[in-house]
């Protein structure tokens, strides 16, 4: 069979997950960093055994490349996007994919257009442990769901010269409020009766972000994200027999159910929390699938819609 051929584009900080990850995919692999500082990537390069480094230009038109993983800043996402799009690349793009619904939807429709996989890189949903949840909740085991939060919070970005302070897709709530809401979404899709947002900013920059939505099941769902402190960054659900938590859900190992007739725990044992969604990635290609599933189109406009505050989000 032969392998997917993969470029990296932007092979920054959140690229070495993403090759650590690759490391457990068996029909893919990175064979080129796409990047305009090729000085900075020539170690990385070697290290990880990639045999091109070439600008973004040469690798948009590279016949020998069948897919991307985009890594840049946030607000480049959408121009990248299009690009690879245009040239016949299909486009695994990390979270938040876009800053917009409207490039969402745009793009959505030229992958579609294109016979091209779009993915957003929504790796929590991913997580065995989410999973678990999943069938812990639909068997019953804690009950009929009444409530359910998530939380990243991390004191960072104290520099306001980063770009994630001070550009259009900055702030707390794109770089990390799609963490807690992707894993409620992704456990309780029904539409919102209700959705509000409260936030505090710094300079302009949101720093601490809170949403609460009721949703048509009546079941009230809270996440909130921040820069400016340390949470426990746990996903809970409390039912009317029972509750579930989860720690650092979008990464977990571990996830434990609360039941009245005692505590079951879940353990999942694997190397790399990437490897879920890349091997996924690659099942979609293989399989001439245009969208993901599980982050399919609709899921993820939402959520860009809940990111970027917009008055459509339900």
């Amino acid at each position: 069979m032969d392998q997917i051929r993969i470029a990296v584009l932007g092979p920054g900080r959140i690229s070495h997950r993403f090759l650590k990850g690759m490391r457990g995919v068996d029909d893919a692999c990175v064979t080129a960093f796409a990047t305009r500082h090729p000085e900075n990537a020539a170690e990385y390069a070697r290290e990880e055994g990639v045999e091109k480094i070439i600008s973004y230009d040469d690798m948009y038109r590279d016949s020998e490349i069948d897919a991307v993983y985009i890594s840049t800043p946030n607000y480049v996402h959408a121009e990248q996007i299009r690009a690879c799009l245009m040239n016949g690349k299909h486009v695994i793009c990390e979270k938040p994919a876009f800053i917009s619904a409207a490039d969402a939807e745009e793009l959505y429709r030229l992958a579609q257009q294109k016979h091209l996989v779009l993915m957003e890189a929504q790796k929590g949903m991913f997580n065995p442990c989410l999973i678990q949840i999943r069938e812990w909740i639909s068997s019953g085991r804690i009950g009929a769901v009444k409530a359910a939060e998530a939380s990243y919070c991390t004191a960072s970005y104290l520099n306001t010269e980063h770009w994630v302070m001070n550009s259009p897709g900055g702030g707390c709530a794109f770089d990390l409020g799609g963490y807690p809401l992707s894993a409620l979404l992704a456990l309780f899709p029904q539409e919102f009766r209700t959705m509000h947002r409260t936030e505090v900013k710094e300079n302009g920059c949101p720093v601490t972000v809170s949403w609460q939505m009721l949703n048509t099941d009546d079941i009230l769902l809270t996440a909130w994200c921040s820069f400016r402190y340390r949470g426990d960054n746990t996903l809970r659900i409390y039912g009317s027999e029972g509750s579930i938590e989860c720690h650092e859900f979008w990464k977990a190992h571990h996830a434990v159910l609360h039941a009245k007739d005692g505590d079951e725990e879940f353990t999942a044992d694997f190397e790399s929390e990437f490897t879920f969604q890349q091997k996924h990635f690659i099942e979609l290609i293989r399989n001439n699938k245009e969208y993901s599933p599980v982050i399919n189109p609709e899921l993820s406009i939402r959520l860009t819609k809940l990111l970027e505050e917009s008055p459509e989000a339900k």
